[in-house]
């Protein structure tokens, strides 16, 4: 069943929210490369959930603004949600790893780790928060695109131009 476009209400949601998600999405990604370089801090599996974020939510614009002869579809309900599941495990991961990585006493760095008043926590935090904001506005996208795709109302307005269209001339 394919979902809703603009000017749908959840649609609009959506799209205000993808954007939402891309800028933090690509001001979290502009971070992690400032730290990585600066301060020698790096984790790939931050870059991996990022890029895959970005993807994801850039197929999404693109599919809610485009018109319905343009050729491109929207993905369906289940793949979706698989998809932003999969991104959120992959955050989940990266930060496990992280946070792993940071906080063991046996790595020979662990004396000069990141305090409070180190250089470079400020990005650190910057970094953290916006993964965190990634992660809570895929999550409030996983939750609107459940109830786009089983909206009863909409179902009813599908079956009907369902039963509409093949009335027509042309298949009977």
């Amino acid at each position: 069943m394919p979902r809703a476009r603009l000017p749908s209400p959840l649609a609009c949601l959506q799209l205000a929210f993808r954007i939402l998600a891309l800028l933090s999405s690509l001001g979290c990604l502009v971070t992690t490369s400032y730290i990585s370089l600066n301060f020698f801090r790096s984790n790939p599996a931050t870059y991996i959930a990022l890029i895959w974020a970005i993807c994801l939510d850039n197929a999404e614009i693109i599919a809610l603004t485009s018109k319905p002869g343009d050729g491109i579809k929207r993905m369906r309900l289940c793949p979706l949600i698989s998809l932003e599941v999969f991104g959120l495990v992959l955050f989940m991961i990266s930060f496990l790893v992280t946070f792993m990585i940071e906080n063991d006493p046996s790595q020979s760095w662990y004396e000069n780790d990141m305090t409070y008043d180190a250089p470079g926590w400020n990005f650190k935090v910057v970094q953290w928060f916006l993964a965190y904001s990634i992660m809570g506005i895929h999550f409030f996208l996983i939750l609107v695109a459940y109830f786009d795709g089983n909206n009863p109302i909409r179902l009813q307005e599908m079956d009907i131009a369902k039963e509409s269209f093949l009335s027509t001339s042309y298949f009977q």
